[in-house]
């Protein structure tokens, strides 16, 4: 069975570590509510780095996150994109909502997003 963890690290800094797949988001999804509201940072930091193979229900936990964000008036940025979130992203018009950088920037590393209320 494929796992993912949202590890906690501390000041609104989380880490996903496994796959951003339909097999894992639900799990992701429901780790974060407790995680984030636990976390009360107006500011929330995902490091992608070590997240593994993604596909569009990955894409679309990305997405709840930033919305879950702009619900509550609170900023998120996902950090250390890895090529195949970004390319997805990109693929799917997703990028400057996520903060991502788009397919062929020569980098992974996502930018900042900030959510806003609205």
């Amino acid at each position: 069975m494929i796992t993912a963890s949202l590890v906690a690290q501390g000041n609104g800094r989380f880490a996903v570590e496994g796959d951003l797949s339909f097999t894992t988001a639900p799990g992701l999804w429901a780790q974060s509510n407790e995680a984030f509201a636990l976390a009360g940072d107006r500011v929330i930091a995902i490091d992608l780095d070590k997240a593994g193979r993604a596909d569009s229900a990955g894409l679309a936990l990305l997405v709840a996150w930033t919305r879950w964000a702009r619900e509550r008036s609170r900023s998120i940025r996902f950090l250390n994109a890895p090529s195949q979130v970004a390319s997805l992203a990109g693929a799917n018009k997703l990028g400057e909502l996520l903060g991502l950088q788009g397919p062929g920037s020569g980098t992974s590393h996502a930018g900042a997003h900030t959510a806003q209320p609205g």
